[in-house]
């Protein structure tokens, strides 16, 4: 925590910026970027965006406002904006249309932040980046990643620290795209299991001894079927290009990531 904390002061006051934006939803990941946000600025530098679409309930996110106050939190629904812009798309299905929620967001955060000479934070953890679970451009996006390095399980630990109610910790995490939508639901996997596979995959990969290579391999395959952990893997290799950053003819190199 106290790395974060760091990292977000001596960030801001290098981009000489008046304080950061970041958008909550009363679930943990932004619920903890505030409050490392808060941490290592003051109450009055920091600024939450609450962006509902439809009719969303406003339990968690009056958790978070409560619990924060008097932090600034103000509500800009953008129901106007994703209607219009479906008008004129047409999407097929929840997954576009969850798309151009999450880029409106991210628009709306940035011109905030223009506004008011502010950086915007991103609330993306290491879990769902690894995986691609983010919307490019949308919430994957933001100037700083406080909580980018840290899995979902260790998320939940600085939550803790940071005194965060446990109606949020414990609140099954969505991204209110669509009614009933949860994360676990769209990724195949509870954040337990996938955090465990996860970092063992990243052992495997990182360690330079063959007999810990050989020993993670099989408590992996000892708790978790070739099925899941091919899942994994898939989710990896399919959004690996979400984790790049844009081709151009210099650092092109071919299709092989």
């Amino acid at each position: 925590m106290i790395l974060a904390v760091d990292f977000i002061r001596s960030y801001v006051e290098h981009a000489k910026a008046d304080g950061v934006v970041l958008g909550v939803s009363g679930g943990i990941d932004s619920a903890v970027c505030l409050g490392l946000s808060i941490k290592a600025l003051n109450k009055g530098k920091v600024t939450g965006l609450w962006m509902p679409y439809g009719e969303i309930s406003t339990k968690y996110i009056n958790i978070v406002k409560e619990h924060f106050y008097p932090v600034k939190c103000l509500s800009k629904p953008i129901g106007s904006i994703v209607d219009r812009a479906v008008a004129i798309t047409q999407p097929t299905d929840d997954l576009r249309r969850g798309n151009i929620m999450a880029r409106t967001r991210m628009m709306i955060l940035y011109d905030y932040a223009k506004a008011n000479n502010l950086l915007v934070v991103g609330t993306s953890n290491r879990t769902e980046t690894m995986v691609g679970y983010f919307t490019k451009w949308g919430d994957g996006a933001g100037d700083i990643a406080p909580i980018a390095n840290l899995y979902k399980h260790e998320v939940v630990e600085v939550a803790k620290e940071l005194g965060i109610p446990d109606e949020i910790i414990r609140r099954v995490p969505s991204a209110d795209f669509w009614e009933g939508q949860t994360d676990e639901g769209e990724l195949g996997i509870s954040y337990e299991d996938l955090d465990a596979i996860l970092e063992g995959l990243e052992k495997i990969h990182t360690t330079g001894s063959p007999l810990e290579v050989y020993r993670t391999q099989r408590q992996l395959e000892s708790k978790y079927s070739v099925d899941m952990i091919d899942h994994v893997l898939g989710m990896m290799q399919s959004t690996a290009h979400k984790r790049l950053a844009i081709p151009n003819p210099d650092n092109w190199h071919g299709w092989e990531w």
